[in-house]
């Protein structure tokens, strides 16, 4: 698959004689609400203004941090990546365990450091370190010996088409599905709302439910008044639309 490489980033690689750091930032939720978790592949604490909105911290992980080569191919298909940290003391994986993860997303950056240790900037001087792999994170593994070791993959959102939805088009779904974005939404405003959510509330009576359209029920071959005993099915009734069908039948 092809793409469009920054002249600045093509010509540092092609170079070979400039440091290259990855960026890696992963959202989670832990007790105190979502948050983003910044580190870099680096022995050193870097800083990139990622939004605009002011420098954000990118922990250097050095010889303590690895991540496999990102892939790619022709096939539509998903793709994983692994992170792992090494030399964690044991007393933090506690941290690690309620840490809510999965799903959420992750990105991983390419970028030349200048010889001063900053970001070097796409040739716009706007544009930071190139995007090299978006998904979500799918599975921890933690190793424990005198020190821990944590591994997380992080797979593109193509895996989303071989994962089965548990959701179900009804009442109880609808209000499950809402019930968890009324983060911050008083109480008696979000009791009066979810009771106007109804769209999906007579589902459930309907799915067996016997539906006779255009009147009362009639059989194939067979009005509500009458029966037609000849072989072509349709009523005796010499008025109306079979009346006047019947006497085009030779």
């Amino acid at each position: 698959m092809s793409r469009i490489l920054d002249p600045l980033l093509k010509s540092n690689l092609e170079a070979g004689n400039s440091e290259l750091a990855l960026f890696i930032r992963m959202k989670i939720r832990a007790s105190g609400g979502y948050d983003y978790i910044r580190l870099n592949s680096s022995a050193l604490t870097l800083y990139w203004d990622e939004s605009g909105a002011g420098a954000q911290e990118y922990v250097g992980l050095g010889n303590y941090g690895t991540i496999n080569a990102a892939e790619e191919g022709t096939e539509l298909q998903s793709y994983s990546i692994d992170l792992t940290i090494s030399g964690i003391p044991p007393e933090y994986v506690v941290d690690a365990l309620n840490t809510e993860y999965k799903n959420l997303p992750i990105w991983i950056y390419l970028a030349p450091l200048r010889f001063n240790n900053q970001v070097a900037y796409t040739t716009n001087e706007e544009d930071g370190p190139t995007l090299l792999f978006v998904g979500r994170m799918d599975t921890m593994n933690i190793g424990l010996a005198d020190t821990a070791t944590i591994t997380v993959r992080a797979v593109s959102r193509l895996n989303d088409w071989e994962r089965p939805r548990g959701g179900r088009y009804n009442h109880h779904t609808q209000k499950g599905y809402y019930a968890f974005l009324h983060e911050g939404i008083p109480s008696d405003v979000w009791a009066t709302f979810q009771n106007l959510d109804r769209g999906f509330e007579y589902v459930d009576s309907l799915k067996d439910k016997e539906i006779n359209w255009g009147g009362k029920a009639t059989t194939l071959g067979q009005s509500s008044s009458s029966t037609n005993s000849s072989d072509s099915g349709i009523s005796d009734d010499s008025s109306g639309f079979f009346g006047g069908l019947r006497g085009l039948i030779p």
